[in-house]
């Protein structure tokens, strides 16, 4: 009993390191946004890139995640990303009203006066990082529900073929 409680612990400190990891490297890809102006997605922006990050590792690591051993999580995992992929696309066209608007409010309100220079590099940086953070999550999350599918297509294949012996 001890041993499956220290196993347990041992897999919550793991995904607890992972998430640290995870939100430094999410703050590093969002500084320049948000120590130029106080940024309206930030919450938004970060958690795209938390899934992303998230999901890419439960993709590669399918089979040593501790929480993704059940089935039944898979699965809910599943649905829930259907509905999760629709939200990140409408974010999606959120941010890029944001982007055609060119006005810098829209993203947030300057920390201190900006040039008209620096407006554009805050909006190109803003470009380049949503796109990439959006078409990782969505390119993640498609990643995950493939493996998904996989995972319970090979499960599924050895039981129904455990009989045969050609």
């Amino acid at each position: 009993m001890t041993n499956n409680k220290q196993i347990v612990l041992l897999e919550i400190l793991k995904e607890f390191l992972w998430l640290c990891i995870s939100v430094l490297i999410a703050v590093v890809l969002m500084y320049p946004i948000f120590s130029k102006v106080h940024y309206n997605m930030f919450w938004l922006n970060g958690l795209f890139l938390l899934v992303g990050l998230t999901y890419f590792r439960y993709a590669i690591m399918l089979k040593t995640v501790y929480v993704l051993r059940s089935k039944w999580v898979r699965f809910v995992l599943f649905l829930f990303n259907i509905n999760f992929f629709v939200f990140v696309l409408r974010q999606e066209q959120r941010f890029m009203t944001i982007y055609d608007s060119f006005t810098i409010d829209d993203i947030g309100k300057p920390i201190k006066p900006m040039t008209l220079e620096q407006t554009d590099q805050v909006f190109r940086y803003f470009f380049t990082e949503i796109n990439f953070t959006v078409m990782a999550c969505l390119g993640m999350i498609v990643a995950l529900s493939v493996r998904f599918v996989l995972s319970y297509w090979r499960t599924s294949h050895m039981r129904l073929n455990a009989g045969d012996e050609e």
